[in-house]
């Protein structure tokens, strides 16, 4: 089965509770996703809304990458280097943590230089931007930055499915596995819907067509998380979850850095708001990140007072069997 081969440390309640949480987020992934290609049709998010909502999640990606998912990564690698090896051995697993991240960061930055599939602006508004953007959008052959759109859910995908068994296996709690990441996922997924339909719009795509592949865009994201969750259950591959910690965590800092910049550098406008929103987006992860630790402390605490009271009560059951063989 499944569940029972995902997660190594916690028994089987943790197992089972793993895969239904992982389910759980990606339907509601799913639901965001197909929801957000309805964006236009129901809502008119304007210039400032856009670059408002993107600053908040852009924000809130850079510090679960730096917060939760790179952290996590580390404390994996360290504790599956032998301890015969020493400090080298932790300098070792912590440079190939950090060439992990590279690795992510340069996955997501070549996907996006070739694919050039990065753009969240509505379609009514991408086709008023300048002579260069508008081109950007109609030469581009839109099945390709699909495709490009499509890895890159993959990615997160894994990320997610990797930050659930990590956060399992810490203890953090049924609700609290991979929520930061999952945070991520689903608050940036109906813009990625978004850009999607606006470049099939752009190719003068029929709605039709536009909405189903808009549908089958959205099992991206299971569909990686179910490509490495498997994998994750080998006996062999421990350092698989470290290695997709860490990698998710260069991929998140790449994605949130091309929100962020172009904003940064191309408009002057709402300085203080789009600032303010970057900062609630990193005080999101943070917060999370605290719960995390203080349902991590509760479980280690708790853990370590049923040891001590089963031992008390063996300690106990000693005094009294001695006891009782002095008097007889």
């Amino acid at each position: 089965m499944l569940a029972s081969h995902s997660i190594h440390r916690p028994g089987d309640e943790y197992s089972m509770n793993g895969i239904e949480i992982l389910l759980i987020y990606c339907l509601l992934i799913i639901l965001a996703s197909v929801l957000g290609g309805l964006i236009p049709i129901f809502v008119r998010m304007g210039h400032r809304g856009l670059q408002l909502s993107l600053s908040f999640i852009g924000g809130l990606m850079v510090a679960v990458a730096l917060l939760h998912l790179l952290p996590h990564a580390v404390v994996i690698a360290i504790e599956q280097t032998p301890s015969s090896l020493g400090h080298e051995g932790i300098e070792n697993s912590i440079f190939q943590v950090m060439f992990c991240v590279i690795l992510g960061f340069l996955a997501m930055f070549l996907l996006e230089r070739f694919f050039c599939f990065h753009h969240h602006e509505a379609p009514s508004e991408a086709a008023s931007c300048s002579h260069d953007h508008e081109h950007g959008f109609h030469s581009l052959n839109w099945i390709g930055a699909i495709f490009g759109m499509t890895v890159h859910s993959m990615m997160a995908g894994a990320a997610l499915a990797a930050s659930v068994v990590a956060g399992i296996q810490e203890k953090t709690g049924f609700v609290l596995a991979g929520l930061s990441t999952f945070l991520v996922i689903v608050l940036h997924k109906p813009f990625d819907s978004l850009t999607v339909l606006t470049l099939m719009r752009a190719g003068d795509s029929p709605k039709p067509r536009m909405h189903l592949v808009n549908l089958l865009f959205s099992l991206a994201v299971p569909l990686g998380a179910v490509l490495i969750w498997i994998p994750l259950g080998l006996q062999d591959t421990g350092w698989l979850l470290w290695a997709s910690l860490a990698f998710s965590s260069g991929m998140f800092i790449c994605i949130a850095l091309s929100d962020l910049l172009p904003e940064l550098y191309m408009h002057n406008h709402d300085r203080l708001k789009l600032s303010i929103a970057l900062l609630l987006g990193i005080a999101l992860a943070w917060a999370v990140g605290r719960m995390e630790m203080s349902v991590h402390d509760h479980h280690h605490h708790h853990g370590h007072g049923s040891i001590e009271a089963v031992e008390g009560h063996d300690h106990d059951h000693d005094h009294d069997h001695d006891h009782d063989h002095d008097h007889d």
